[in-house]
């Protein structure tokens, strides 16, 4: 996977997140452009789901910007390795 990034300047992946998984499992994602819609089913596919993909981590690129109907899109750039907890040793 790592030859299609040396390959191409920009790889779009809609709507598979097995590929996604993938690709972020071996560090070729710079950018996740994340789209959120205001709908619950209470099933189906996750993205993240029960302990699979590799800690990552983002920051916000750009601010949030929303669509009429509710829908809003995100985008997040590497930050490098996660960082998780509360440092209580700083006063």
């Amino acid at each position: 996977m790592r030859a299609l990034k040396d390959r191409f300047d920009e790889i779009h992946v809609i709507g598979s997140g097995d590929l996604v998984r993938s690709l972020l499992e071996v560090g070729v994602v710079d950018q996740l452009n994340l789209f959120l819609y205001p709908l619950t089913f209470g099933s189906g596919k996750r993205l993240f789901a029960d302990n699979t993909g590799v800690p990552a981590a983002f920051r916000l690129a750009q601010p949030a910007r929303s669509f009429p109907k509710g829908a809003t899109w995100l985008v997040y750039e590497r930050a490098g390795e996660p960082v998780t907890g509360i440092d209580i040793s700083r006063g």
